[in-house]
């Protein structure tokens, strides 16, 4: 299936509508089954009330930074990858109910938002936890951002499914003509309660990387810090970025 990124046209959906029926079309060879009109209700259902509750789980994790520290941030919305959305929904739940049954956490240390595609690394989000640094929100697009936008119900279910991925807005990954990353980001950064934001940059990624002279400005502007950390899937333990990490710190006293 190849993603419209021009996704302002209705010719953009009607494109993205023929490819996921191509694609199940394809699966029902595969698999011998063919998606009804009810499995993908059904679906639709569980994935929006899955995502609600990642939206949520974010929202809570903020206030239990003594708790949820950002390697354990990152593995929950990592597990949500590898299991069922369904088992994924019930655990994620029940996490939700024990953090707001906890006192609300007075954290003392360098709250930020983060963006970027990913931020997989287990040394660098370690790094983070050592350094006092907590992630009340992101847009990381392995991470909160995939969780922003819903799937509308409605007669033709393909449709909607098309719907969903061309109302997504400001993510690093699609055409983003308006620019509205950077502003999202503030906004995030001011509801949460940040001091700052961290940009993830995958290296050698281009539209990403674009992205960041427009962001560091619009930042500048609104008095937001930001520290631009480049990132790849594997990260070895990197001083400078240990370096860049502490320097970040120092300068937002504390």
């Amino acid at each position: 299936c190849i993603y419209p990124q021009r996704r302002n046209m209705d010719a953009s959906r009607l494109y993205m509508v023929d490819e996921l029926r191509r694609f199940a079309k394809r699966l029902t060879e595969i698999t011998g089954h063919k998606p009804t009109d009810l499995d993908l209700q059904n679906a639709m259902h569980v994935f929006n009330d899955h995502r609600a509750a990642m939206r949520e789980f974010s929202k809570v994790a903020a206030e239990h930074l003594d708790v949820i520290t950002p390697l354990v941030r990152h593995d929950v919305f990592k597990s949500a990858h590898f299991m069922d959305k369904a088992e994924h929904l019930v655990l994620v739940r029940d996490l939700i109910d024990q953090l707001k049954a906890l006192p609300v956490c007075d954290f003392k240390g360098i709250k930020v938002v983060t963006t970027g595609l990913i931020m997989d690394s287990v040394e660098m989000l370690k790094m983070l936890e050592n350094h006092g640094i907590g992630i009340v929100g992101d847009d990381i697009v392995s991470e909160s951002k995939r969780y922003e936008t819903d799937i509308e119900n409605g007669i033709d279910l393909y449709y909607q499914l098309a719907k969903q991925w061309t109302d997504r807005r400001g993510c690093c990954i699609l055409q983003d003509e308006k620019k509205e990353r950077a502003p999202m980001l503030v906004d995030l950064a001011r509801e949460r309660g940040a001091d700052g934001v961290i940009v993830c940059s995958l290296k050698f990624c281009e539209p990403d990387a674009y992205d960041y002279p427009i962001i560091r400005r619009i930042f500048a502007d609104a008095e937001f810090p930001e520290l631009r950390l480049e990132v790849e899937n594997q990260f070895s333990n990197d001083q400078q970025a240990a370096t860049r990490i502490q320097a970040f710190r120092e300068m937002l006293g504390k």
